[in-house]
C-alpha cells in the first residue's frame, strides 16, 4: 500500500514537473542584456493590464514599457508604451542609442559625446545597427559624412510619433526569446534561424537604390540618389487626380525599408510564402478583391509585401475598414486552417497565417500622414486613369482611411491637415 502511494505521488510529481516543463517551455518573453539601471516588472499605467518590462528613460520622467511574454502590443497601447508622442530630445537619444550605440546618439545631433549605458541590443552583443565600412563605395561623399547623414536620418524617424512606434515594435522582435518549439506570440507564427540572422543588420552605402536585403541583413543605401515614389496629385491638364512620380525623403525611404524588416521578423515564412502567385495574399485582396491586374504595383515586384508596406494592412475586426473590403477580399472556403470573419453575418474566411497581427496597420503612408507628406498609391510610374477628386475609387478611400486609422491610435488625435484633398493627402 505504502509502495502504491509511494508511486502515485511520484506521477503526480512526475505530471506536475512536465506541465512545469511544457510552460517554461512555451512560454516567450522580452529579455534585455545586462547593464540597463531601473529595469522592472509591472503593469503599465495605462493601457492593457499585463505584466510589462519597464525600462525608465534617463534624465527623464519617462519610461518605455514592453510586453514580458514580448508578445506585440496593440497600436493604441504600442502608441502609449513607446512614448510616441513624448518631445523629450532625450527620449530620441534613447531610441538611437538603442539600436546605434552612443556613437550613434553623438552622430545624430550637434552635441557632447553621448556616454549613458548602451549595451548591445542585437542578441549576440553588438548594436543592433551596424555601420559597413568596408562596403562603402560612394566616391563623392567620405564614409564618415554618410554615417553622420545616416544617424541624424534615423533620428528623424526615431523622433516621430509612427516611426518610433516602428522602432519599438522592432525592438520587440528583437529582444524576444524564442521558445523552444519555435512557435512564438501568436499561432501559426513560426520562427527559424532565417528570421532570428535579421535580429541586427548592417547600413551598406552603395550605388543600389534603397533596398531592404532580407538574406544578406543589409539595408542599401545610396545617398547620391533621391528616390521617387508614386504618389496622388491633382493634374490641372487632366481635371482630376493621377498618380504620379514626387521626391522622396531620405527619412521616408529609410522607415520604408526598416518596415520590410519588421515584416520578416514579424512573420517571416508569411511574407516569403506570400511570393506564390498562387498564394491567398491578405493586403492585395483588402484593396482589390480577388484581382491580379495590379500595374501600379509593378510586374515582377513581390506585390503583396510592396501594398503592405506602403498602404498598410487593415484589421478586419474595426468595422469601420471592414466596411471598406469588398465581398471577394475573403475566402468562401472553410477546413481547420481557416479563420471565421464574423462580417454582418456573412460567411467569409482567411487563412488562419494571413489573418491580421499587430503591428500590420503600419505603413509608409501612416509616416507620411504623420509628416504632413503626400499620399502614396502605387510602386512605379505607370500612367494611370484620372479621377474625379469628389469620386475618388474606393482602393483609395480606403488606404487613406486605414493610415489615419492608424495615426489616430498612435497619436490619439485625427490628423486635420491630412484631408484626401489636394493640399492635404494629395499633391496640389
Amino acid at each position: 500500500m505504502e509502495a502504491l502511494k509511494a508511486m502515485k505521488k511520484f506521477e503526480v510529481i512526475g505530471i506536475l514537473f512536465c506541465l512545469m516543463q511544457t510552460n517554461l517551455w512555451s512560454n516567450p518573453q522580452f529579455t534585455l542584456p545586462a547593464g540597463i539601471p531601473g529595469v522592472t516588472v509591472e503593469m503599465p499605467p495605462t493601457g492593457s493590464r499585463i505584466n510589462c518590462v519597464r525600462i525608465p528613460v534617463p534624465n527623464t520622467r519617462c519610461a518605455i514599457w514592453f510586453p514580458q511574454d514580448g508578445s506585440q502590443p496593440s497600436t493604441a497601447d504600442a502608441g502609449q508604451w513607446s512614448c510616441a508622442n513624448d518631445t523629450n530630445p532625450e527620449v530620441t537619444d534613447w531610441w538611437v542609442r538603442v539600436f546605434g550605440g552612443n556613437r550613434a546618439v553623438t552622430l545624430s545631433h550637434a552635441g557632447v559625446a553621448d556616454t549613458l549605458p548602451a549595451p548591445g541590443m542585437s542578441g549576440i552583443g553588438t548594436h543592433i545597427i551596424q555601420i559597413n565600412r568596408a562596403d562603402h563605395h560612394i566616391t563623392s561623399i567620405t564614409y564618415e559624412n554618410c554615417e553622420i547623414l545616416f544617424w541624424r536620418t534615423f533620428r528623424v524617424v526615431a523622433c516621430d510619433p509612427v516611426g518610433r512606434v516602428l522602432l519599438y515594435r522592432l525592438l520587440i522582435e528583437i529582444r524576444r526569446a524564442d521558445t523552444g518549439d519555435r512557435w512564438c506570440c501568436g499561432d501559426r507564427i513560426e520562427t527559424n534561424d532565417d528570421r532570428n540572422n535579421l535580429r541586427s543588420l548592417s547600413i551598406m552605402f552603395s550605388e543600389d537604390p534603397f533596398s531592404f536585403r532580407y538574406a544578406s541583413h543589409c539595408i542599401n543605401i545610396d545617398l547620391n540618389f533621391t528616390p521617387a515614389v508614386s504618389t496622388l496629385q491633382f493634374s490641372s491638364a487632366r481635371h482630376g487626380v493621377v498618380v504620379d512620380q514626387e521626391e522622396c525623403p531620405l527619412d521616408v525611404a529609410l522607415f520604408h525599408e526598416m518596415l520590410h524588416w519588421f515584416h520578416y521578423l514579424r512573420h517571416f515564412d508569411r511574407v516569403l510564402s506570400n511570393k506564390s502567385p498562387t498564394g491567398f495574399k491578405y493586403a492585395l485582396r483588402c484593396y482589390y478583391g480577388d484581382l491580379s491586374d495590379l500595374p501600379l504595383w509593378g510586374t515582377t515586384a513581390p506585390k503583396e509585401e510592396d501594398v503592405a508596406t506602403v498602404l498598410g494592412s487593415p484589421n478586419y475586426e474595426v468595422p469601420t475598414l471592414l466596411a471598406f473590403m469588398k465581398s471577394d477580399a475573403f475566402s468562401k472556403l472553410t477546413d481547420k486552417n481557416m479563420l471565421h470573419i464574423p462580417a454582418s453575418g456573412s460567411k467569409i474566411w482567411v487563412p488562419i497565417s494571413d489573418r491580421f497581427f499587430n503591428g500590420d496597420d503600419l505603413s509608409e503612408n501612416a509616416y507620411r500622414c504623420s509628416k504632413h507628406l503626400h499620399m502614396r498609391f502605387g510602386h512605379n510610374d505607370l500612367d494611370t486613369n484620372s479621377f474625379d477628386r469628389n469620386n475618388l475609387p474606393l482602393r483609395y478611400q480606403f488606404a487613406w482611411k486605414v493610415a489615419v486609422e492608424c495615426y489616430l491610435a498612435i497619436t490619439q488625435r485625427p490628423p486635420d491637415w491630412w484631408f484626401l484633398q489636394p493640399n492635404g493627402a494629395i499633391k496640389l
